[in-house]
């Protein structure tokens, strides 16, 4: 099969995200439990930056999630805004590798098309995102939004 010439289809939060299966198709064992799948967008990232998922040095997203939380302004998504904030308070950006340009590039690459907001699950991806573009590994990027939000960096705990 010719690849140039085939159509990819886009990621739909509803269907390919296990987590939002509720009912029968949420206990169904031929969709999977949810647990531990990494985001479609995160694995294509890391493909095209020739990374196996394996090399991903990962730390726990648990103190990442409550930072991303604290980071959101009155609700549960987070704003181009409140990203480009977020990236400066968190010292991201890198002159030359990882500016602002680039962090809002990699926003709108992350975010659902019409929509100006991100979840969790799309911060995760832009994590990657950021972390890839910065060419730095995501456990970086994770401790210094941790730092940023007022946590102990992960990497000293």
């Amino acid at each position: 099969v010719d690849k140039g010439r085939v159509t990819q289809a886009e990621y739909v939060r509803f269907h390919d995200d296990k987590r939002t299966y509720t009912g029968v198709h949420g206990a169904n064992e031929n969709h999977g439990t949810g647990e531990n799948e990494i985001d479609p967008r995160v694995l294509e990232m890391l493909r095209a930056a020739h990374v196996k998922q394996e090399e991903a040095e990962e730390l726990d997203w648990g103190p990442v999630e409550k930072a991303f939380y604290s980071f959101c302004q009155g609700d549960m998504c987070l704003c181009c805004k409140e990203w480009l904030v977020l990236c400066a308070d968190a010292r991201l950006y890198i002159l030359g590798k990882f500016e602002s340009a680039d962090a809002t590039a990699a926003f709108n690459k992350v975010k659902n098309s019409g929509e100006k907001r991100i979840d969790w699950e799309q911060f995760r991806a832009l994590c990657f995102a950021a972390a890839l573009k910065r060419e730095r590994p995501v456990s970086e990027v994770q401790s210094r939004i941790v730092e940023a939000a007022g946590g102990t960096p992960l990497g000293q705990r």
